[in-house]
């Protein structure tokens, strides 16, 4: 069984360093697909590498693998979102959170080969959410931003 961190563990609030190799982005992701496998509560839509207390840039989004992945660019406006995260309690699966509509992100898929794309609506929320746990951070509240 893979523990899953639980905030506010201070290992959650570590900023993720690059992983050097793929063969190590792959063993990551591997252990972050077993966690998904594990998980009993709600659909899982993303898993980062710090949940499980590995501080490396890697995440599963929506089935996708991302390694060393970096915001490049991010819309001005934002959105009101509804989120759950594994690494809060379980009986708050259902959080208000502010989230940019669009994002370019970068990054080295589980074949090496690198990608750049647009990412918008839900999906660019769920990279968010992951890349904010590389950076060490939880979701800006919809409360902060008023």
């Amino acid at each position: 069984m893979i523990k899953v961190l639980k905030y506010p563990h201070r290992r959650l609030a570590r900023k993720s360093t690059p992983v050097k190799s793929m063969a190590e982005a792959r063993q990551i992701l591997k252990k972050l697909d077993d966690a998904i496998a594990e998980q009993v509560w709600g659909k899982v839509l993303g898993f980062a590498a710090p949940q499980i207390g590995i501080d490396k840039r890697v995440f599963r989004a929506s089935g996708i693998g991302y390694i060393n992945p970096e915001i490049v660019w991010m819309s001005k406006g934002w959105n009101y979102c509804h989120e759950g995260c594994y690494s809060l309690e379980q009986g708050r699966y259902d959080y208000e959170v502010v989230r940019q509509h669009s994002l370019i992100l970068k990054w080295t898929d589980e074949g090496g080969v690198d990608h750049e794309e647009r990412f918008n609506g839900k999906r660019a929320q769920i990279i968010q959410h992951e890349y904010d746990h590389l950076e060490g951070k939880l979701a800006n509240s919809a409360e902060e931003a008023k």
